[in-house]
This record gives structure tokens, C-alpha cells and sequence, in this order.
């Protein structure tokens, strides 16, 4: 009897494929693509020649599309590539990579887990509003 995968939120129909493995000059990595408030993240993943992987680090493009480091300056340090080599990968996630990801519902994807994330801190944050106005009329009850 096989196990069926199963999860609460979001459902599975929802979550758009995020990362894409690459064989480049220097080795197999995993791209993985996200969108935090917004902005374009990039992660990659590293693989050392016995397979394991070797490290993990983070691109981010701000709100307003500046960068303080070019995604293909991070895709040379990181991996590390060529310069010609970083340059065309990072040309290709930021065009057709993002443009296909994009069409699988990335964004969709994204904006749903917003709403979430504000719907749950709403709703803690009138748990502990309600958990004041208790301990002050206990305090208030016990005083009288």
C-alpha cells in the first residue's frame, strides 16, 4: 500500500516548480527560483564531486529591480563560472526562466502565500491583544 502525500495548505496544485538543476563548467548546481514581498530570489545549490552538496547561498533583487550585486557577479563568485559563462545563465533565469516559471503561477503562488503569512499574523496578534485585555481585568478583578 503505497502512502499518499498529503498537506494541509497549501494545496499542491498551487505550488509552482521552483528549482531547475544545471551542469555548468564547474559542476551540477540547483537553481531555485522565489519571490519574497515581490522580488526576485535566486538560490543555488552546490554539489561536490562526491555528489554531496557543498553549500547553499542567496540572490536577492530588491523591490525597485536595483541590485547591489548583479545576479551574474553572484553566479561567478558562487559556482564559480566565467564571467561569459555566469553572464549567459544569468541572462537566461532572468528571461526565460523567470517567464516560464511565471506561467506555471509563481506569482499567484506568491501573493497567496502573502495573504496567508498577514492573515495568520493578524490573527495571533488579536490572541495576544485578547490575552492582555484578560490578564489587565483579572488583575483589575482581583484588585476590587
Amino acid at each position: 500500500m503505497a502512502l499518499k502525500s498529503w498537506r494541509l495548505w497549501p494545496p499542491r496544485e498551487f505550488d509552482p516548480p521552483q528549482e531547475r538543476l544545471v551542469e555548468t563548467s564547474a559542476g551540477p548546481a540547483v537553481i531555485r527560483l522565489g519571490l519574497v514581498s515581490g522580488a526576485l530570489t535566486v538560490t543555488v545549490k552546490t554539489f561536490g564531486s562526491d555528489g554531496w552538496e557543498t553549500r547553499t547561498r542567496g540572490w536577492f533583487e530588491s523591490r525597485n529591480g536595483e541590485r547591489s550585486v548583479l545576479l551574474s557577479t553572484f553566479l561567478a563568485q558562487e559556482l564559480p563560472l566565467p564571467t561569459v559563462e555566469a553572464d549567459a545563465l544569468a541572462q537566461a533565469i532572468q528571461g526565460p526562466w523567470v517567464e516560464e516559471w511565471e506561467r506555471f503561477g509563481a506569482k499567484r503562488y506568491s501573493a497567496m502565500l502573502s495573504r496567508f503569512a498577514v492573515a495568520v499574523m493578524t490573527a495571533l496578534a488579536l490572541l495576544v491583544a485578547l490575552a492582555v485585555i484578560g490578564v489587565v481585568l483579572l488583575a483589575w478583578a482581583l484588585a476590587s
